[in-house]
């Protein structure tokens, strides 16, 4: 790529963009299976 930086900041944006909806999702399991949330959150 001719902009790595620019490579990496839209590669980390994503994976924040992915990290925030996997919680938002794995809490929403939990919660419907009646699971507690993990320790230290």
């Amino acid at each position: 790529a001719s902009r790595p930086r620019h490579v990496e900041e839209v590669l980390a944006d994503g994976a924040a963009r992915a990290r925030l909806i996997a919680s938002e999702t794995l809490a929403e399991v939990r919660e419907k299976m009646g699971l507690p949330a993990p320790y230290g959150r």
